[in-house]
């Protein structure tokens, strides 16, 4: 595992276990074990097998989790955006400014800070994803993000449509496509969408 790329991600096998090199022990002797994110000989619990996989027409991450809907995120992005704009308002309307590059600054910070900290925290929800039912997560360990993963995750996702308006398009629509309804800022940072409910 090389400490410049992260861990290796672990094979997609539509049903049954993942395979196992020749000699692979377990942690108890025999073959096999739990399933290990890190490890991509080991297997897949029962409990995680019995998610709706990609053969039921639902996506599932490596843990088994079951990937958002690309409405659900759209909706969820929607609600955000709404919120934002308020927010924005209320605090140009305090500060009165009233030049164009101060308001694009100030709304800039404002929405960074919002996703960082929302899509970072133990929850991974924004309002908007909390109205949805779906979370950010990391790809392989399950777990929150961190609010620095998130505000890189949200800077690709602005820079995106900032600098190269196609490309961002492209972006909020590649999970349509993705196999694990990814989008391209989510795969830079081995992150996710799921469905927490």
């Amino acid at each position: 595992m090389s400490e410049l790329t992260g861990p290796a991600e672990p094979p997609d096998l539509p049903e049954g276990d993942l395979p196992e090199p020749y000699g692979y022990q377990g942690p108890y002797g025999g073959s096999g074990g739990p399933y290990d994110p890190y490890n991509p000989y080991s297997r897949y619990s029962a409990a995680q097998r019995n998610y709706p996989g990609p053969q039921q027409g639902r996506p599932v991450d490596p843990l088994g989790r079951p990937m958002a809907a690309w409405w659900k995120r759209a909706l969820a992005y929607v609600i955000d955006i709404v919120i934002l704009n308020i927010v924005v308002s209320i605090v140009l309307g305090i500060v009165g400014s009233s030049t164009t590059g101060v308001e694009l600054a100030l709304a800039a910070v404002i929405g960074l800070g919002y996703f960082a900290f929302l899509d970072g925290s133990v929850r991974g929800q924004t309002a908007g994803k909390a109205l949805l039912g779906i979370a950010t997560r990391d790809l392989y360990t399950g777990g929150p993000i961190g609010a620095w993963r998130a505000l890189v995750r949200r800077f690709v996702f602005d820079l995106l449509f900032a600098l190269f308006l196609v490309p961002g398009v492209l972006n909020v629509l590649s999970p349509l496509w993705d196999r694990r309804r990814q989008a391209w800022h989510e795969k830079l940072g081995h992150t996710c969408v799921v469905d927490i409910r």
